[in-house]
C-alpha cells in the first residue's frame, strides 16, 4: 500500500513537473530568439546566446527525464494493481490530505506497539514460551497411553474348530503408562524451548528497539523536511514577487532615473527562474509527503490513510 501510495504521489508531481516544464520551455525559447536578436543587432556577445540556448537544451533533457520515470512509474503501478498501465491518470484532488504527523517522543512507546514487525515478533516470542512451557511439563511426569483393538472373525476359516471357546466377536484393551525417570530426549528438548524461547524475546526487544529508533529518526527527518519544504516556498513566493515587478517595471516603467534598465532578457530569465523554484516545491511537498508515510507505515496507520481519500 506504501509502495503504491508513493508512486501515485510521484506521478502526479512528474505530471504537475512537466505541466511547468511546457511554460519554462516557452521561456526559454523566447530567451533564445531575444538572444539571437540582440546578437544579430550587435549588442550582445554569443557567449550569452549559448548560455540561452543551454537553459533549453537542460530544460529538453529534463522533460525527457521525468517522461520516462512516468512511464517507469505507471508500470509499477500497473504491477501493483493489475491495471493497465495507460489508464493511470492522476488526480491531485483525490490524494488524501498529509497525516498528522506526532511529535519527537510523543506517544513513541505506543507508536512502537502498533508496528506490525513489532506484534509479530511479540506474539512469536509468545509461541516460543507456550512451547517451552509444554515441554517442561513432559520431565517427570507419568505418561498414559490406551489403546483398544476389535476384531471379527469369519466363521469360514474354521476357527471354531481349532479354538475350543471360539468367539466371533473379540475386544481387546491396553494401558501403558511410562514413568520418566530419566529421559535425556525430552530434557534435551526441553533445554532447546526454553533456548529459543529466550532467543526469540531477545529479538522481539531487538525488533522493538530498531523500530523505535527508525520512527525516531523519521520524526526528525520529517522536521528537518517540515523546514527545506518552508525555505523553498518563500523561495517559489520572492521568485513570483520578483517576476511581478519585472513585468510592472516593463509596462510602466521604473519611476526612478537611477533604476537599471530592465529588457525582455530580464523577464524571461524570471520566469524560467520562477517556474524552476516551483518545480522545487513540488519535489520537497513530495519529499515531505513520503517521509509522513514512511513514518505512518512504521505506526500501523498507512490503511486509515489512504482509505481516508475514498469517504
Amino acid at each position: 500500500m506504501l509502495d503504491a501510495s508513493l508512486d501515485y504521489l510521484q506521478l502526479d508531481k512528474t505530471q504537475q513537473t512537466l505541466a511547468a516544464l511546457d511554460q519554462e520551455e516557452d521561456s526559454s525559447n523566447k530567451l533564445v530568439s531575444i538572444e539571437e536578436d540582440r546578437v544579430l543587432a550587435g549588442v550582445e556577445n554569443r557567449i550569452e546566446l549559448t548560455k540561452a540556448k543551454l537553459t533549453a537544451a537542460r530544460i529538453a533533457l529534463k522533460r525527457i527525464h521525468l517522461q520516462n520515470d512516468a512511464e517507469l512509474l505507471r508500470q509499477q503501478l500497473a504491477h501493483l494493481t493489475g491495471l493497465p498501465a495507460a489508464s493511470f491518470v492522476t488526480d491531485s484532488q483525490s490524494i488524501p490530505s498529509a497525516p498528522r504527523v506526532s511529535p519527537e517522543g510523543e506517544g513513541n512507546h505506543l507508536v512502537v506497539k502498533l508496528n506490525a514487525g513489532v506484534q509479530a515478533a511479540q506474539a512469536n516470542a509468545k509461541s516460543k514460551m507456550y512451547q517451552a512451557f509444554g515441554n517442561s511439563r513432559q520431565i517427570f511426569r507419568p505418561q498414559l497411553a490406551v489403546a483398544g483393538d476389535y476384531s471379527l472373525f469369519a466363521k469360514f476359516n474354521n476357527y471354531d474348530l481349532y479354538f475350543q471357546h471360539f468367539q466371533y466377536n473379540n475386544f481387546g484393551i491396553g494401558i501403558q503408562i511410562t514413568v520418566p525417570l530419566f529421559d535425556a530426549v525430552t530434557k534435551a528438548r526441553e533445554r532447546t524451548s526454553a533456548a529459543e524461547a529466550a532467543h526469540a524475546f531477545a529479538q522481539a526487544e531487538q525488533t522493538r528497539d530498531t523500530v523505535d529508533e527508525q520512527i525516531f529518526q523519521l520524526q526528525k527527518n520529517v522536521t528537518e523536511l517540515g523546514a527545506q519544504q518552508r525555505v523553498a516556498q518563500l523561495q517559489a513566493e520572492l521568485a513570483q514577487e520578483q517576476l511581478d515587478a519585472i513585468a510592472t517595471q516593463l509596462s510602466n516603467g521604473s519611476g526612478s532615473a537611477n533604476a537599471p534598465l530592465l529588457t525582455p532578457k530580464d523577464e524571461q530569465l524570471a520566469r524560467i527562474q520562477e517556474r524552476q523554484r516551483y518545480e522545487d516545491v513540488l519535489d520537497a511537498n513530495y519529499a515531505m509527503m513520503r517521509a509522513e508515510l514512511s513514518l505512518l507505515r512504521s505506526t500501523g496507520g498507512i490503511e486509515d490513510w489512504a482509505k481516508s481519500g475514498t469517504k
